[in-house]
């Protein structure tokens, strides 16, 4: 997948035993927000950048639903 502005992610479940303990807590925060596991392709890394986070939830709820949470309460999306 890819955000509006080229960043390249992939979703995996299940945390690498080789990643930092810093990877390890990143991943832990995408699953309690997101229950995957968000990947940058050219690093296979966890993703920790809040800007780009914020853009991968909204295309992931709107993968999983068909629209966001912003698109059901009228609201209008950036």
């Amino acid at each position: 997948m890819k955000t509006s502005y080229g960043l390249e992610f992939d979703t995996v479940t299940e945390i690498n035993p080789e990643w930092s303990d810093y990877d390890k807590t990143i991943t832990g925060c995408h699953l309690a927000n997101a229950r995957v596991v968000i990947v940058d392709t050219e690093y296979g890394q966890p993703i920790d950048n809040e800007h780009d986070l914020e853009e991968i939830y909204r295309i992931l709820e709107k993968k999983k639903t068909g629209h966001t949470k912003n698109e059901r309460h009228g609201r209008k999306t950036r």
